[in-house]
């Protein structure tokens, strides 16, 4: 906590302890399926599936927040899709040794 904290502190509301509740939980699963997948599978497979969120944000943006999509967002979900195919790629080639 830092001193400016102290000054502009507000209590949490009794109603959002449940919500909180559930992120913990929810939080800490998928941080625990996530040291699960890393022991399966190479992490060099499995890092553009946290960047995929940018994706599916500016999607639920989209769709249920009437944001628009400007031609930056538009370039950096080409860049993590290229990026995805790339790897998946680069994968199979190194797998089957092609």
């Amino acid at each position: 906590m830092s001193i400016i904290s102290l000054f502009i502190w507000a209590n949490i509301p009794e109603e959002d302890f449940l919500w909180l509740f559930i992120m913990c939980l929810l939080s800490a699963n998928l941080h625990f399926m996530m040291v699960i997948t890393l022991q399966v599978a190479e992490a060099s497979v499995i890092q553009l599936f946290p960047y995929l969120q940018l994706v599916f944000g500016s999607i639920i943006g989209v769709t249920i927040f009437s944001e628009s999509i400007n031609f930056t967002i538009v370039i950096g979900v080409i860049v993590i899709i290229c990026s995805g195919l790339f790897t998946t790629w680069r994968e199979y080639k190194k797998k089957y040794n092609i």
